[in-house]
């Protein structure tokens, strides 16, 4: 028979797993913290440096400024190039870039003089189409024919429910802005960035002749360290979620198998109770086929022993049965229950005492029940 044991199988709560997931993503958040405070005095450090490497020409009226980002004063001054190919300007201009150890990379700024600011006001539309409507009216601006001139512009926003808008336009000479960038170009330098001197507004990159490729550059040093420690933290933070996600569907595995572990235990526990009962009730229904019936026993006695026998106490234990009282003749009631064909084995279980007054004599005896014959 299958005797379930009376251990059922434990399993962990579910409090502790999770109490378990929050310390292991605690420490993951807290290494990451770590990392990236360390990654950002890096980049910051080298940010700084990348800026401090700017050079800005700043072409005057008489000499050409060299400039850095971190120095207020300029570093040098060269006196402006007689033309586009002045070899002397040209190898001067290298030989203090090459002190400085910049980078070739260059803003060029031209003086206020060198500008001509006009406002006009445009019919509000796209900035495509204006920049095509104000070529012709740079004829209006500008004594100089349009293919001589850079310009840009900047439309200021309609107001309500008008349909004009003023447009500041900026027009420069192509003359001078062609041999500054030439001179750059022919002393290796590229020119990233134009800009004005007294207007914070840098040229349009569209209009006028500047590197597309060293403006892409400088302003990947420029950003670039922003951007990647932004990069860094938008990875970082997807990797935490991603842990997260993956430590919260394990804990849901988890807790589905505490669950099922827990369901499993008690059904266990109920199969082994349901066990114990009917083993009881086998047990219970075995003693009582096999036992007979008291009244069974009390027919046999009073069949069986003789009429001067008298029964005062009688007692069924499972397969045995004690009887105490009196009889003439107590020494034949071995033989006379031995005869019958429900008990066997009679015997005393104390000696046997003498009553003079009625003349009978005591006993105290036991014998076994026979199994019923089917």
């Amino acid at each position: 028979m299958l005797r379930p044991s009376d251990h059922s199988p434990t399993a962990p709560s579910s409090g502790s797993v999770f109490d378990g997931l929050r310390a292991a993503a605690a420490d993951v958040a807290a290494d990451w913290k770590i990392e990236l405070v360390a990654l950002g005095k890096s980049l910051w450090a080298r940010y700084a440096r990348d800026r401090r490497a700017s050079l800005t020409l700043g072409i005057g009226e008489a000499r050409v400024s060299i400039t850095t980002d971190a120095a207020e004063a300029p570093i040098a001054t060269i006196a402006l190039p007689s033309g586009p190919s002045d070899a002397e300007f040209i190898a001067e201009l290298k030989r203090v870039c090459g002190l400085i150890e910049a980078a070739l990379d260059v803003t060029l700024t031209l003086p206020e003089s060198s500008v001509l600011r006009a406002s006009v006001s445009m019919p509000k539309t796209s900035k495509r189409t204006l920049a095509q409507a104000l070529r012709y009216e740079l004829a209006h601006l500008c004594p100089l024919p349009v293919d001589a001139l850079y310009f840009d512009f900047a439309a200021s926003p309609a107001r309500g429910s008008q349909k004009q808008q003023d447009v500041e336009v900026r027009i420069v000479k192509r003359a001078d802005v062609d041999a500054a960038v030439s001179a750059c170009r022919h002393a290796g330098l590229a020119v990233a960035s134009l800009r004005f001197a007294g207007d914070a507004r840098p040229a349009d990159w569209r209009s006028f002749p500047v590197g597309k490729l060293a403006l892409i550059r400088s302003l990947w040093r420029r950003f670039s360290v922003p951007l990647l420690a932004c990069l860094a933290v938008v990875c970082g933070l997807v990797f935490l979620a991603g842990a997260y996600e993956r430590r919260v569907a394990a804990g849901e595995i988890l807790a589905n198998e505490v669950a099922a572990a827990e369901q499993r235990a008690a059904q266990v526990q109920q199969l082994r109770l349901e066990a114990q009962a009917l083993t009881a009730e086998g047990i219970l229904l075995e003693q009582k086929k096999q036992a007979p019936m008291l009244a069974a026993v009390l027919a046999e006695l009073s069949r069986t022993l003789p009429d001067d026998t008298w029964i005062t106490q009688l007692s069924v234990d499972g397969s045995k049965v004690r009887l105490e009282g009196s009889s003439k003749a107590a020494a034949n009631l071995i033989g006379i229950l031995d005869r019958s064909d429900m008990f066997a084995n009679a015997q005393f279980a104390a000696p046997l005492t003498q009553d003079a007054r009625s003349n009978v004599e005591r006993f105290d005896l036991v014998a076994e029940i026979r199994a019923r014959r089917p």
